[in-house]
């Protein structure tokens, strides 16, 4: 499980090293929990955007 505390309204897209997207949706505010059960040990990327700003956080799942 992957959990954001989001601002606002913000779209999401989760991708792995490759560049292949795995999840994208939108998250609301506040605690937003996002299903990662199929997500095997290594890095990712998840991209927050919301109209012309956008920014992208690293993940690591042990």
């Amino acid at each position: 499980m992957i959990v954001v505390n989001s601002p606002g309204l913000f779209d999401y897209t989760l991708f792995d090293l490759n560049g292949k997207i795995l999840l994208r949706g939108q998250l609301q505010t506040g605690l937003n929990h996002l299903s990662a059960m199929n997500l095997g040990s290594g890095m990712y990327l998840i991209r927050f955007t919301q109209g012309g700003n956008q920014w992208t956080e690293k993940l690591i799942r042990a």
